[in-house]
């Protein structure tokens, strides 16, 4: 698998006798291979032809164009999602609120449990109070209170071992240090992991049951995808315990902390590696959610 990772401006790729050809500046055009490359990466300032573009999604090449802020990212990924008649059920099991609160206990007890596993494989403590969380989320009216509790409580212990690197709790906008800067970015990274694997199972990514529904917001990954989230934070924490980043791939600018330009090309090198071996949960994720909602539709009212 190799990864193309473009950051410097003025730089053009297009397509020339069907190979990838990029230009950089004032230096001479050269065409690239093909073979091997799955992931492009481009920085602001890069050109990309609309014809190349199609044909990348035709080799199933995906795109990923980072902006000079943290959150400033967009992706171009080869759809191909077939007909079916799921986003009818998806709709009749999501407009029950009944539905959505079994299916919401059910994601924030895996998560949870995953929260506390990972604790524990840190060797460091879990409050006793906590244990009887199960039980707190029937009994509760109000999940996203006892879920924030929790996740307070859980970033708090984190804060022990990420302190060295300057993260003293989590902080998403602008994200404040390296650890929160790296959380953030990727958590917007695994959107377009399961972007596509939901789109092949034929479900409608903005219509969720755990986070509100609203304009532009893909719900539907933002409450499956919290099922990555141990993932993301154990595979962050190895970045800077291996110290493939340091202090030095980061700097301090007003959009809040983010990766130099080095830091970049280190950064998606090792994401793509990450995300070739997280898709398999991510797809089993996906064709999970399509037989859960299949039978909680049955039973929609």
């Amino acid at each position: 698998m190799t990864v193309l990772v473009l950051m410097e401006k003025e730089t053009k790729l297009f397509l020339r006798e069907g190979q990838i050809c990029c230009k950089i500046a004032s230096q001479r055009s050269k065409l690239l291979p093909w073979s091997g490359i799955q992931h492009i990466v481009l920085g602001k300032g890069v050109d990309i032809s609309t014809q190349l573009i199609l044909c990348l999604a035709d080799k199933g090449v995906t795109v990923l164009i980072h902006g000079s802020k943290n959150n400033e990212l967009a992706s171009v990924i080869p759809l191909k999602s077939p007909t079916s008649s799921i986003k009818l059920q998806q709709y009749k099991a999501f407009a029950d609120p009944l539905c959505c609160r079994r299916l919401s206990l059910m994601l924030l007890k895996i998560r949870m449990s995953m929260q506390f596993n990972y604790l524990q494989q840190l060797n460091l403590s879990i409050d006793k109070s906590l244990y009887n969380v199960k039980e707190v989320l029937h009994n509760s009216e109000h999940l996203m209170l006892q879920e924030a509790k929790i996740s307070k409580y859980y970033w708090q212990q984190l804060s022990t071992i990420f302190a060295r690197w300057g993260f003293t709790g989590r902080v998403r906008r602008p994200p404040t240090d390296p650890v929160n800067a790296l959380l953030s970015l990727s958590s917007v990274m695994v959107d377009s992991m399961y972007n596509h694997a939901l789109l092949v199972q034929g479900l409608d990514l903005g219509l969720g049951f755990h986070h509100q529904t609203g304009y532009r917001r893909q719900s539907l990954i933002c409450d499956l995808k919290e099922l990555s989230r141990v993932a993301l934070e154990s595979w962050v924490m190895t970045l800077f315990v291996n110290e493939q980043l340091t202090q030095a791939h980061f700097c301090d600018v007003s959009g809040g902390c983010r990766l130099t330009r080095e830091g970049q090309i280190i950064f998606y090198k090792a994401w793509y590696r990450f995300a070739y071996q997280h898709q398999p949960f991510v797809n089993r994720i996906a064709r999970l959610s399509k037989k859960i909602i299949l039978r909680e539709a049955k039973h929609a009212k």
